[in-house]
């Protein structure tokens, strides 16, 4: 199961489509990554609409922030992309 986890996910990143080349704080690359994520999928074509970045869900009197919140009109479904660093 490691094995395939390894495959499956890198350890390492190249993030230079997004101009980072030192080390940055998480919001910082949230900020760089929403604008090239959120272009690339109301590319993806018609449907997605994009709802927010640090979008507030509420569920069981708890606030979470989702880093960017998309819907997809025909499918009737919310996709939502959670970055970590790390």
């Amino acid at each position: 199961m490691q094995e395939q986890a390894d495959e499956v996910l890198k350890s390492r990143y190249n993030l230079s489509f997004v101009g980072i080349d030192q080390p940055i704080r998480e919001i910082e690359l949230e900020k760089r990554l929403v604008e090239k994520i959120k272009h690339f999928i109301l590319e993806l074509g018609t449907g997605f609409s994009f709802l927010g970045n640090q979008y507030r869900l509420a569920l069981n009197d708890k606030e979470y922030f989702v880093d960017m919140l998309f819907f997809h009109r025909k499918l009737r479904s919310l996709v939502a992309i959670e970055l970590k660093i790390g």
